[in-house]
């Protein structure tokens, strides 16, 4: 059975918004797209999200064999993106390192609260704990290839296709861990040691070095992911350079926790482990503004759909040039009241 999440997307301002093998019919959606079915009283667009690792292991276990997305057939494409989405956000595309699944483990009987039947084999890791910028390849085996064929199905249907976009942070073990450790937030020995919550140890030619995990001001650090340092040019450059490939590739992108990369809110979390001229350089070169410039001056970057996943910022971030905002509130209500009964999906 393909588990599907659905969501309506209030754009707040910007732009407006091969062939598969037939096969036999396949269970409807657990959790249908019926949310976002067109209406008269709807003017905005919709987005579709889908677990995408969900959604192929259970289209897997139905065929008994694996199915990446290149696999999928006309028909359970169907099932998916029933309701006539403007928009399928695939969720989770890349690759998870071992090191942020071995965290996840970690708290494998917290899962089984909810879901008894869990079993190690079911737990990936979070998929927001990055340990690539290629898909991985039980998604598309294929790789950008492969991708672009589900794209070019879906966009003929009337459907654009969207990617995460991360750019605070990455998943403990990522290779530019070893090979760019100036591009995260490092500390001194000193000040980390017996901080294991805030700061992450790895050994580096034989050195220790200190790494910050990543953190919401609201809820702490995540304890799979390394803070990015925006304070680099290095790291923005490669940063910015990553989504002008993953533009090429896809009609949008959904920015997780946009408001990170701020300027302003960045050096307000992180400013006490920026040196001066960090500071004076982040404040000049706003990372937003660079990257959806460049974008913009690419083939196809005027169409392009830039959305911020923001809970502060929200002004900034549409100066900087994005799409729209996800209309965050009202969507979780929704939400919420859709999954507790208190809400018809037709509201």
């Amino acid at each position: 059975m393909v588990s599907v999440e659905a969501a309506e997307l209030s754009v707040s301002a910007g732009h407006a918004p091969d062939n598969l093998v037939e096969a036999g019919e396949v269970p409807a959606p657990a959790f249908t797209a019926e949310l976002l079915a067109p209406s008269e009283n709807r003017t905005s667009p919709t987005m579709l999200l889908i677990n995408t690792r969900v959604s192929l292991t259970d289209i897997s276990d139905t065929r008994g064999m694996q199915v990446t997305l290149g696999s999928v057939t006309q028909t359970e494409l169907n099932a998916i993106v029933r309701g006539n989405p403007d928009a399928l956000y695939l969720l989770g595309i890349w690759p998870v390192g071992p090191e942020v699944r071995q965290d996840a483990l970690g708290n494998i009987s917290e899962y089984r609260v909810g879901f008894p039947q869990l079993q190690e084999d079911d737990v990936i890791g979070s998929v927001f704990a990055r340990n690539g910028d290629q898909p991985d390849e039980r998604v598309a085996k294929g790789g950008w290839e492969e991708l672009g064929a589900f794209r070019r199905e879906l966009n003929r249907q009337g459907i654009k296709l969207f990617f995460d976009y991360i750019p605070n942070h990455v998943g403990i073990g990522h290779p530019w861990v070893m090979l760019h450790p100036d591009w995260f937030i490092r500390v001194p020995a000193d000040r980390a040691q017996g901080n294991e919550r805030d700061y992450y140890k790895v050994v580096i030619n034989g050195e220790e070095q200190w790494f910050a995990k990543a953190k919401d001001p609201n809820y702490g650090p995540y304890s799979d992911c390394l803070q990015l340092n925006f304070a680099s040019e290095g790291l923005q450059n490669t940063m910015i350079a990553w989504l002008l490939e993953i533009q090429r590739h896809c009609d949008g992108v959904r920015c997780d926790m946009a408001m990170f990369a701020n300027s302003g809110t960045f050096i307000g979390l992180w400013g006490d482990h920026l040196t001066p001229d960090e500071i004076e350089w982040i404040q000049s070169n706003s990372f937003w503004k660079r990257a959806i410039e460049a974008v913009r001056k690419q083939e196809g970057g005027e169409q392009f759909e830039i959305i911020a996943e923001a809970y502060w910022d929200e002004g900034e971030l549409l100066e900087a040039g994005f799409t729209g905002i996800y209309a965050k509130e009202s969507l979780y209500k929704l939400l919420t009241g859709v999954v507790f009964g208190n809400t018809s999906p037709e509201s």
